[in-house]
């Protein structure tokens, strides 16, 4: 990801494997911090 300003955060992606073996993302967020 690229933007403009310089800031710390956290990008989280869950991914799930389908039985055919092909992966799909189930969930995605940024939090302002690792523990947020």
């Amino acid at each position: 990801m690229k933007r403009d300003t310089v800031s710390k955060e956290a990008d989280c992606l869950v991914f799930g494997i389908q039985e055919d073996g092909s992966k799909e993302v189930l969930a995605y967020t940024i939090a302002p911090t690792e523990s947020g």
